[in-house]
């Protein structure tokens, strides 16, 4: 979903909550996805700061604290209160436990557990800041260098839950679209596979850039290969498949020599025109005009620096910075910069939203043929078009995936949207 990993917190605590007090389902999914609302709201309101994705942790001491209460019964000054205290002292993940060890598992176990104390607390009388996002000192001080409060609007007109993409793989989500491009590849045998060049966007760059220190060493964990290109490649090339069968210690620990041997013939490459596609897609749903004003420029591009700093694998120089500053404030980037909506969280922009982390894989084999697979990276309407998720799909489609109705019917006909551009290139003089 956009801003947000929310399930975890928004999906079970309703489940838990509505066992425990008997409320009706209809209730319990309204719970749902006013937990995805607020989580997705939060989650974009401090896209310019030190995490992203799965370390904005603390959407899910929100999401859960609000579920938790409307199915606990509280009112809405009670509500309020379980926000606020859910907020007081919101989780901050560390990378060093998040990309390797398992205390990953604890990533949005712990603050959707605070969020639910949060919850019963103020059910009880107890109060906490109702100032928390508005205080100079408050939460957006600790988690955002600029932050975006024109995200945290739309409730009740835009619905960010509808936006909810479908993992088919065991891993990040921006190694899907490489993934993709290799089993339509076939993929060959991995010790056919002489190198494998996989070009992307700066988000897959910056996720394996994060990975990096942990996939050098002897044995990745099967937490690092679900950040890491050159071991997902691995993978996917001695498995001809990615699966959870395959993402585990004891099979990782018996494929070890070969994986190894395969991942070091494996590189990632940057390819601007693949993050541009990236920064399109999204520009609908980030109006910058409306999310940034009464923010100054230079406070802008002093957020923009240290959101570089902190994420390595992001390479921008200043003067890629201001021209895409620039370009935004004019409306944003190539098509859908243009159709960029006036305010956060328009229906339509929603309704039209992909989410969009393309991928192009170059396999050269050892008797010097070259196999490429393109993916988009995004689900497209159409019949000539397959889709790889719930997002971006008409809204029938939608309904179906988000309710599971239907899912195993579609597994083998929604593989993703594949930019179809395989080649197979005979080697110089043949």
């Amino acid at each position: 979903m956009c801003f947000a990993h929310a399930g975890h917190s928004a999906v079970l605590v309703p489940v838990l909550l509505a066992t425990e007090t008997g409320t009706p389902t209809a209730e319990q999914l309204a719970a749902q996805v006013a937990a995805n609302e607020l989580e997705a709201r939060l989650g974009g309101a401090c896209l310019l700061g030190p995490l992203n994705g799965q370390l904005w942790s603390f959407v899910h001491a929100a999401g859960s604290a609000v579920a938790a209460g409307l199915l606990l019964g509280l009112d809405t000054g009670r509500l309020a209160h379980a926000l606020a205290l859910a907020l007081y002292q919101a989780a901050r993940a560390t990378v060093p436990g998040f990309m390797a060890p398992d205390s990953k598992l604890l990533t949005a176990a712990e603050p959707t557990l605070a969020g639910m104390r949060a919850a019963r607390l103020a059910a009880r009388g107890v109060t906490g800041p109702l100032d928390a996002l508005d205080h100079p000192q408050g939460f957006f001080d600790v988690f955002c260098y600029a932050p975006l409060p024109a995200l945290l609007g739309g409730l009740g007109s835009g619905w960010a839950t509808p936006t909810m993409s479908i993992k088919r793989y065991p891993g990040c989500a921006y190694v899907d679209t490489a993934v993709d491009a290799l089993l339509e590849l076939g993929p060959p045998p991995a010790a056919d596979v002489a190198s494998v060049v996989v070009e992307a966007g700066v988000l897959t760059g910056g996720m394996d850039a994060m990975s990096h220190g942990y996939a050098t060493v002897r044995m990745p964990t099967p937490v690092t290969i679900n950040f890491s290109i050159p071991w997902t490649v691995a993978v996917t090339l001695v498995a001809g498949r990615l699966t959870p069968v395959e993402v585990n210690e004891e099979w990782l620990a018996t494929h070890h020599r070969e994986l190894a041997d395969v991942a070091d013939r494996v590189s990632l490459r940057h390819d601007w025109s693949l993050t541009l596609r990236t920064a399109e897609a999204m520009a609908p749903l980030l109006p910058v005009r409306a999310l940034t004003a009464g923010t100054s420029t230079r406070r802008l591009l002093a957020a923009v620096r240290r959101t570089r700093h902190g994420h390595k694998g992001i390479r921008v120089g200043v003067g890629d910075s201001l021209a895409l500053l620039r370009a935004l404030r004019e409306g944003g980037i190539g098509a859908a910069g243009r159709a960029a909506t006036e305010q956060p969280w328009a229906p339509a922009a929603l309704d039209a939203f992909t989410m969009t982390f393309p991928a192009r894989v170059r396999v050269r084999l050892r008797d010097g043929r070259e196999l490429v697979s393109g993916m988009r990276g995004s689900p497209r309407r159409g019949r000539e078009h397959e889709h790889q998720s719930g997002c971006g799909q008409p809204r029938e489609a939608r309904r179906l995936w988000t309710c599971g109705v239907g899912l195993a019917g579609h597994r083998e006909h929604h593989r993703g949207d594949r930019l179809r551009r395989r080649r197979l290139v005979a080697p110089a003089g043949n």
